[in-house]
């Protein structure tokens, strides 16, 4: 991988930006996916599978290819709503 890849990587990451980053395994070449971005001629004939993967934020080899797809998606963010004796189940668990 690149290291300008990688800063990107980094960069949208500490944005929350959700993104994926293609790589063709069989000459090495990598770069970002994000919907709506045209891609480049490497990767420009399996657009629907890379499409269909990272709408599934499904990570691996995409089927019949040698193009790897790593997803970066948004952490979850949980609000816990309730009384304090919920609260203090959730703290004693964080705990242990």
């Amino acid at each position: 991988m690149k290291i300008e890849t990688l800063k990107e990587i980094i960069k949208k990451k500490s944005s929350y930006e959700e993104f994926a980053v293609l790589t063709n395994l069989s000459n090495g070449s990598s770069e970002m996916f994000k919907l709506g971005v045209p891609l480049s001629k490497n990767f420009i004939n399996h657009k629907n599978e890379i499409e269909n993967y990272y709408n599934l934020k499904k990570n691996g080899i995409i089927n019949k290819t040698d193009i790897y797809i790593q997803n970066y998606i948004k952490p979850i963010d949980v609000i816990i709503v309730g009384a304090v004796h919920i609260t203090q189940y959730f703290q004693k668990l964080s705990l242990e």
